[in-house]
């Protein structure tokens, strides 16, 4: 299965009121990590039908890495499921720890709109 993996750096940009990372920023990153994923696997046109809930798991800080892992795990002959969990790692130390995870839906579309079969031979 096809898995896809991004690094950023969270800087005082990326923060909310909180002081931490802003939850929509986390989740934008997280969609195109698991878009990626998707495109890859099928490069057919894909688009994001579902989130499930997105479980987060710790606040993360400004100064701090976070890795971003996608992988394709099911693949439903229109839709695909890909699984997406962050990690967030001290620069300095080096720890990391799970701060999120998630699943995403896709969903492949011909050059009309229209739900497109994902054929074995694309994969």
């Amino acid at each position: 299965m096809e898995q896809v993996s991004m690094t950023r750096m969270v800087t005082q940009k990326h923060l909310n009121s909180n002081g931490t990372l802003f939850g929509g920023q986390l989740m934008k990153w997280m969609d195109e990590t698991a878009f990626i994923a998707a495109t890859r696997y099928t490069r057919n046109i894909m688009v994001t039908s579902s989130v499930d809930s997105i479980q987060f798991k710790t606040p993360i800080e400004a100064g701090t890495f976070v890795d971003i892992t996608s992988s394709v795990e099911e693949n439903t002959g229109v839709k695909l499921r890909v699984y997406t969990k962050i990690f967030v790692e001290n620069i300095y130390e080096g720890k990391k720890r799970v701060a999120a995870e998630s699943w995403f839906t896709f969903v492949s579309l011909n050059e009309k709109g229209l739900p497109r079969r994902i054929e074995p031979n694309q994969v």
